[in-house]
């Protein structure tokens, strides 16, 4: 008998997992409710709902029994593992109609007078239970703080490059036919062009050579020169009574 113990809560924690599959299932829709579920659809769920419940807090209650003084009764009580075999059956076999009853009559009426104390418990369990993760999780706070600071400014800084690099103007070559002159620092020969691997630019107009051979203190270009040429040639001679 003993062996047929671990079988059966096996299949007791079988079947309480496959009823809570099938609860958690919405209920049918109705045709002729408008394509919503039906009242009492709804009620029976809730019904089920409250079944599935107890049979959970029973379940719960019997594994911390075992847990914790199973050991100790089993040594004063005769043919003890015959009588948990016959306990368990119940439960599978009832279900819910033999676990409400234990839970109304059982366990709410020994745990209702000390619901407020274990309320206050399990609420300042948990305010302690929210100090000490704060705490843990601080210093992890801190390096994840860190490495996405870190992070972004990498980020940003390679993002502002891109985009500086991306909206920077493009320089065009310079446009050799918009220009009267070569600019400084070009040779002023022809061939000069094809020796820096460019072709020779249309329409550029090259200064013309001065004359080295003239006076370096003369200031006149050829134009005044002939215009003073012509009106000496214009001036009229001087008469004999004036000299």
């Amino acid at each position: 008998m003993p062996l047929f113990v671990p079988i059966l809560r096996l299949a007791l924690l079988f079947l309480n997992i496959y009823e809570s599959y099938k609860m958690l299932k919405p209920p049918a829709l109705s045709a002729r409710n408008g394509g919503r579920p039906t009242q009492r659809a709804l009620q029976q769920r809730k019904r089920d709902m409250k079944g599935c419940l107890a049979v959970w807090i029973v379940w719960s209650c019997l594994a911390t029994y075992e847990r914790f003084f199973e050991s100790i009764i089993s040594l004063f009580i005769p043919f003890y593992a015959e009588f948990k075999s016959l306990a368990l059956l119940f439960l599978i076999l009832t279900r819910a109609r033999g676990a409400e009853p234990i839970y109304l009559h059982v366990i709410r009426p020994f745990l209702k007078p000390y619901t407020p104390a274990l309320d206050s418990a399990f609420d300042l369990f948990h305010m302690i239970g929210d100090f000490l993760f704060a705490l843990a999780m601080y210093p992890l706070r801190l390096v994840w703080e860190q490495w996405q600071a870190s992070f972004y400014t990498y980020s940003y800084t390679s993002d502002v490059l891109e985009s500086e690099s991306d909206n920077a103007p493009a320089h065009p070559p310079p446009d050799w036919t918009r220009m009267n002159t070569i600019p400084d620092g070009l040779p002023q020969s022809a061939s000069s062009f094809a020796d820096l691997g460019i072709g020779r630019p249309e329409g550029v107009k090259f200064p013309k050579k001065v004359n080295s051979d003239r006076p370096h203190g003369s200031r006149h270009t050829s134009g005044e020169s002939s215009r003073n040429v012509s009106r000496s040639q214009k001036a009229p001679e001087a008469s004999p009574s004036q000299v």
